[in-house]
């Protein structure tokens, strides 16, 4: 396709700048301190800060607007109805994303050339409905928006789907996109964030195998889907080229999972973006630091800091990330650990979230959303406590013996959880399955103060969870 072609020819630059990076990332590194303003002795006596301190800034900014910063929109990563955070989006965060963007592009293209000769299913999350009264605009219609307005529009034609057409299509986005992936029969990329979206519309496709053919017009296309029983992707698009998804961290189950169902076609595990900025790109089999985006740091368990370069093999890592977007030495919560070095920049791999987030699909559920639920749902942490499923699948609501009816409770805090945007999302995709109820042994204050003891708490100073980590077993 000429767009495609196209669009890997404008990623080439921002390729072969980050080629460049890998072999010296330090120039870069003061190349874009100096565009902040900075340098390293300036950096270094700048706090650490946190989404506390930027809370009131973005809460300013949805109420009067762009204060002389630049803010052009507010994006939402994990939060209530009303958006937990809001991170600030500026031009020179834009150019950040799509260095990090355009040169994992760049490289996947020229790698997989084939990819440029046919259309990708780029999932997309369906339309959700804001409420959310801001002055400035909040989020992206659509998830192309990263990649800027020329770009956006080279991509648009390229998509088997778009956010356009699932909002035109109402409440039945998941039809919408089986009818638009049966059609395309040239399809060559799936791109998704979790693994689970695509897992999901592959169960999708087979179970509603019958009533999606029968929508079909008759032809070439349909008389070759009635021929196979849809058990393999192949199947379904004979030119599907490559897969690529989270495949780290929460996401390795189900990663593995659709790896197994792909028989043959190439997999590609992604590198770790969150709105706040780019951590890591796929890069020839490796997940390096996105050097040319943002200023990355990484803080060791002792609380010491270096830059990529500086970071040693088989060491763990929470990231600490500067960027256009006016966050200066954030704690992003994201842990990582050093399996190799493309260049002199270390390739990661993404363990999880610090500090008791539960992340199975995008969630992000903390302890304080948590308790929130529970609170509404009329319960409290010596009652009820919401933890991860052993088969990684949803959550489950650990009750009290002395609740009467632990379904009734279950579906109550189910009710609160989804007002919650990311978990309402990730239910919404069937990536989670509803919150189940599950009995504890015998009163809830009793089991979890013995796993708080358990773990160091003392008797006297016990704060009793609304969240237990996975695996925890209260009543031991």
């Amino acid at each position: 396709m000429i767009a495609l072609h196209c669009w890997h020819v404008a990623c080439q630059p921002a390729a072969a700048r980050f080629r460049a990076a890998l072999r010296d990332p330090w120039p870069v590194v003061q190349g874009r301190l100096a565009e902040y303003g900075l340098d390293h002795a300036a950096l270094r006596r700048l706090p650490l800060t946190t989404w506390d301190d930027y809370a009131a800034w973005t809460e300013q900014v949805r109420v009067q607007g762009d204060d002389g910063r630049g803010v052009l929109r507010l994006v939402p990563t994990s939060g209530s109805g009303a958006a937990r955070k809001l991170v600030p989006w500026t031009a020179a965060l834009g150019t950040e994303f799509r260095a990090g963007v355009s040169a994992w592009i760049g490289d996947l293209y020229s790698r997989h050339a084939r990819l440029r000769d046919g259309p990708a299913w780029w999932v997309v999350t369906p339309p959700v409905s804001r409420s959310l009264a801001s002055a400035v605009p909040v989020g992206f219609d659509d998830d192309s928006a990263y990649l800027g307005g020329r770009l956006a529009r080279l991509v648009a034609p390229t998509l088997v789907i778009d956010a356009r057409r699932l909002r035109g299509a109402g409440g039945d986005w998941q039809e919408a996109t089986a009818m638009a992936l049966l059609r395309c029969a040239e399809l060559r990329l799936i791109s998704a964030w979790h693994p689970s979206l695509v897992l999901g519309m592959l169960a999708y496709l087979r179970v509603a195998r019958e009533r999606l053919l029968a929508r079909l017009p008759v032809g070439a296309r349909r008389r070759d889907l009635e021929r196979h029983d849809w058990s393999s992707p192949g199947e379904l698009w004979p030119h599907l080229e490559l897969v690529s998804c989270w495949g780290d961290g929460p996401a390795a189950p189900a990663w593995a999972e659709l790896r197994t169902r792909l028989r043959g076609i190439a997999t590609q595990a992604k590198g770790l973006l969150a709105t706040e900025g780019v951590v890591t790109i796929p890069w020839r089999g490796a997940h390096p630091v996105a050097v040319t985006a943002h200023v990355h740091e990484f803080r060791d368990a002792a609380g010491a800091l270096g830059f990529a370069h500086e970071v040693q093999l088989g060491q763990r890592y929470e990231v600490v990330l500067t960027t256009g977007g006016g966050l200066r030495r954030y704690l992003l919560g994201d842990m990582v650990e050093v399996t190799g070095f493309v260049g002199r920049v270390p390739s990661l791999r993404f363990l999880g979230r610090r500090g008791g987030v539960s992340d199975l699909a995008g969630e992000k559920l903390d302890e304080v959303l948590v308790a929130q639920a529970l609170a509404e749902a009329g319960l409290c942490a010596a009652l009820a406590v919401v933890q991860a499923r052993p088969d990684g699948a949803g959550y489950r609501l650990l009750v009290d013996v002395g609740i009467a009816d632990p379904q009734a409770a279950a579906r109550a805090v189910e009710t609160a959880l989804r007002r919650i945007h990311h978990y309402d999302v990730a239910r919404t995709l069937g990536q989670l399955a509803p919150l189940l109820a599950a009995g504890l042994p015998y009163d809830g204050g009793t089991c979890l103060a013995r796993w708080a003891v358990h773990h160091g708490q003392r008797l006297g100073e016990i704060k009793l969870p609304a969240l237990l980590p996975a695996g925890a077993t209260p009543w031991t």
